[in-house]
């Protein structure tokens, strides 16, 4: 029991450990964007497309836009010539991504002040849009996404300086009790030492 109770706690560290290494370099992306993403917006998304019996087109997207990141949700409905607008994608989910440039991206942002803004804004011409998109700064998302990953390296990096320091001055690797009149086994939590008999 206690071998398989080991297995799954080393498969949850690993686990953990592939997490925050997707964190992480999520957040060097964020980095490398924060600079080139002036007048320039990119994004990766997916969107589904449905036709009766309304067309209805719901997409989601992450963007990088000016040092913002924004995520976004788009619901157009009501096409009069959905043909135009989305029919060559067909039904179902399709996923995209490219590269903008923006003219007037500081007159379309929103005014409110601080490093998270919300905007909720509907359009209509020949078709009607709801927008709903979350505005962060990309220093913001960069220390959010890097905070777990660089707090547990420096701990790991503190856990093993400390061991290699008691181990150094002769003390119990698990306790820190003193050893060295028993160099073979910590007579207070019965740890064997690791280091070679001499």
């Amino acid at each position: 029991m206690r071998k398989f109770l080991r297995t799954i706690g080393r498969g949850v560290k690993v686990f953990l450990w592939i997490v925050k290494g997707l964190l992480l370099l999520l957040a060097v992306g964020a980095v490398v964007l924060w600079p080139v993403s002036s007048r320039r917006s990119f994004w990766v998304g997916a969107a589904r497309a449905s036709f009766p019996p309304q067309p209805n087109r719901l997409e989601l997207r992450i963007s990088c836009i000016d040092g913002w990141m924004v995520m976004g949700r788009h619901r157009t409905t009501k096409i009069i010539d959905y043909d135009m607008v989305f029919c060559e994608e067909g039904e179902g989910w399709t996923w995209g991504g490219g590269v903008e440039r923006l003219a007037r991206w500081r007159e379309t942002a929103p005014e409110d002040r601080g490093p998270v803004r919300w905007r909720s804004h509907h359009t209509s011409s020949y078709f009607t849009r709801d927008r709903v998109e979350l505005f962060a700064h990309c220093w913001l998302v960069t220390s959010a996404l890097a905070l777990w990953p660089l707090t547990s390296i420096a701990l790991m990096i503190r856990r093993r300086r400390k061991r290699h320091r008691r181990e150094r001055i002769g003390c119990c690797e698990k306790c820190g009790y003193d050893m060295r009149a028993t160099p073979d086994r910590c007579p207070e939590c019965g740890t064997v030492s690791s280091k070679p008999k001499s």
